[in-house]
């Protein structure tokens, strides 16, 4: 019985040092964020463009943890603001979405924005492309613009039926947060 007690005291203690260790070993986001490769401004992107993920070695879970997405890629530290950090995150898709993700100094995520909130390529019946820039004050506007149409049966397109248009929304950077200017 002695020796079972010992056995078990043994294995918590080892498990609870292990566990010490690796958080003592991971770092503090103010690390992490130091440790990404810095992008400058302003910055500029199209839903077309091809985005290279920064090789960094960090885990996945710790990106998970810091982008609050549950699957990314680091794309750099676009801004360090008094106690925000911007960092941009690739997430995968049909095309790559970078999204801006603002944390505070002890990795909470204040703001999160996808940088392509629309359709990006050709269908069918539409042809669209978005883009957004950020600017150095930190605000950021997101552009799509698109043709809509239709087709006749030899699959061309119908110009009277063509609509052109261009919609763009801004943000403001204010208290670590993005919020959509009306």
């Amino acid at each position: 019985m002695k020796k079972q007690y010992l056995a078990v005291l043994l294995f918590c203690l080892v498990l609870v040092n292990t566990s010490a260790q690796n958080k003592s070993t991971e770092p503090t986001f103010m690390e992490y964020a130091a440790s990404l490769p810095a992008l400058s401004l302003p910055f500029h992107t199209r839903c077309y463009e091809t985005l290279i993920r920064a090789e960094t070695g960090h885990r996945p879970e710790l990106i998970e943890k810091f982008s609050g997405l549950d699957v990314a890629y680091i794309y750099g530290r676009l801004f360090q603001s008094g106690p925000y950090t911007g960092i941009i995150y690739l997430y995968p898709g049909d095309n790559v979405i970078p999204v801006l993700v603002v944390n505070d100094t002890l990795g909470a995520i204040r703001s999160s924005l996808h940088l392509s909130q629309s359709y990006c390529g050709e269908s069918e019946n539409s042809w669209g492309i978005d883009f957004a820039s950020i600017r150095k004050d930190y605000s950021v506007r997101i552009c799509d613009t698109f043709s809509l149409f239709r087709r006749d049966h030899e699959s061309r397109i119908l110009e009277h039926t063509r609509r052109n248009g261009m919609k763009c929304t801004d943000y403001l950077f204010r208290d670590g947060m993005y919020k959509e200017v009306r």
